[in-house]
């Protein structure tokens, strides 16, 4: 027998926050500090789900599958200050704006544009942040992007909230 609460309705669009970057890297793991904020400090809809996507690249297709909407957080050169906040559709991504830090890297761009080639891309909504240091060792956020993560977390309950999510507890 299936409990009712975790039952969710077949019209209920599927929600997907998704946290990437490495976090070993500092600043480049903005985007699962901020989703493991949003697990810490809130209680979602089961139709709203959060994965912390870490470095997965291709690997995440499977995870998407099925979403509707897709709520993308993480760190992106856009050549301005550290610390300026980006919020942008997939579709709408300015040309300056750069999410590779190694050219070696399979990131969730490329995994994006493959979703769109097999015809499967939810609509994608990205919020990122303009790193300070992505190129040293270390597991913690400068200060200037830590102070950022609570800006970051307002965005994603604001775009919750557009797609129709009124039911977040804190």
């Amino acid at each position: 027998m299936r409990s009712i609460e975790n039952k969710m309705d077949n019209s209920t669009p599927k929600i997907i926050i998704l946290g990437v970057g490495n976090i070993l890297l500092k600043d480049e793991g903005v985007g699962v500090r901020a989703v493991e904020r949003l697990q810490r400090d809130y209680k979602f809809p089961p139709n709203v789900e959060i994965i912390d996507g870490g470095t997965a690249g291709f690997g995440l297709i499977d995870l998407l599958e099925g979403a509707e909407h897709l709520i993308i957080v993480d760190a992106v050169q856009g050549n301005d200050e550290p610390g300026s906040i980006y919020r942008f559709k997939f579709e709408d991504m300015p040309s300056r704006i750069s999410k590779k830090f190694s050219p070696h890297q399979i990131g969730i761009l490329e995994t994006l544009i493959l979703i769109k080639m097999l015809g499967k891309i939810p609509d994608t909504t990205i919020i990122a942040i303009q790193p300070k240091d992505c190129s040293n060792w270390g597991t913690e956020l400068t200060p200037e992007i830590e102070d950022k993560i609570p800006n970051i977390v307002n965005l994603v309950i604001n775009e919750l909230r557009n797609l129709g999510v009124n039911e977040l507890c804190v």
